[in-house]
């Protein structure tokens, strides 16, 4: 039996396992196009950005606050999911969204269904990618 580095082995977890949960946030937030029944038009008032600095690079992450109306009730709220580099709804512009009839609060901008589904399948695909390299790559050469 070969002695395993545990370090490495903590690394490769870790690096299993954020992959996973962000795949599992995504399956989450694009079953809401599904869940979310109310249906209106918003427009953009604000936009927030956020930035990253890192190894030679910058992030910026755009934040959109929506305003819109549901049974002549006014909804002033940011988007938490944000929009890398770029900003996908200029301010001012109009988009339509689903909302959660019950808590209006909670909604997803229609049309980004697709874009879910990518980085969903991107995300899935790594995480198995990491979990078969510890399962076969690691444990697999300490205990077989």
């Amino acid at each position: 039996m070969e002695k395993i580095n545990l370090t490495v082995l903590v690394i490769f977890i870790c690096l299993a396992i954020l992959p996973t949960l962000r795949a599992i946030g995504y399956f989450v937030e694009l079953r809401k196009y599904k869940r979310y029944e109310g249906n209106t038009i918003a427009k953009v008032i604000e936009i927030r950005e956020n930035v990253f600095y890192g190894h030679n690079a910058k992030m910026t992450i755009y934040y959109l606050t929506f305003e819109y109306t549901v049974e002549e009730k006014h909804y002033k709220e940011e988007n938490k999911w944000g929009y890398g580099n770029e900003i996908w709804y200029p301010l001012g512009s109009e988009v339509r969204i689903c909302y959660n009839k019950k808590n209006p609060y909670k909604f997803v901008v229609s049309g980004e269904e697709n874009h879910w589904k990518k980085i969903l399948c991107y995300m899935a695909l790594f995480s198995i990618a990491a979990w078969i390299y510890i399962i076969y790559g690691v444990i697999h050469d300490v205990f077989f």
